[in-house]
Parts: C-alpha cells; structure tokens; sequence
C-alpha cells in the first residue's frame, strides 16, 4: 500500500524483514521445549520439536540421533 499525503511525497511501503530464527520468540519457546524432551529422553518428541523449529528456519543440532526414532532413550 502506498500512502499519498496531501500532495506530500509518496511513500513507499515498509517492509519489515522476518526476525532472525535465534531472535523469534517461538524458537526460543521450542528450543526450551525440546531441553525438556530431551532431558526425560523423549526422543519422538524432540524429533517433532525440530520439525516445528525447521518451520521456522532454524535448524536444530543432531543431538537427538543418539537414540532410535521409536522413542528409544538419548
């Protein structure tokens, strides 16, 4: 949208760039969340933490590989 103001110049529209995955709030609420399922050894679950935090552009550490993918322990 572009906004003319009585005669005034125009002015282009502002475009805010995405946050940087380590600045977004969910990321962080993931990351916590995966800590978590990681430390009880949930290992299905952290896999999905890092599905969710892939969604958002950042890329998880392959920490969660140390166990099976059927919810075998870390």
């Amino acid at each position: 949208m572009v906004v003319q103001w009585w005669g005034g110049p125009v002015l282009p529209e502002r475009q805010e760039e995405p946050a940087p995955a380590a600045e977004n709030p969910m990321v962080s609420a993931l990351l916590q969340e995966r800590a978590g399922y990681e430390a009880r050894g949930l290992v299905d679950r952290v896999h999905q933490v890092d599905e969710a935090l892939r969604t958002y552009g950042y890329e998880p550490a392959d920490t969660a590989g140390k166990g099976d993918r059927d919810g075998g322990q870390l």
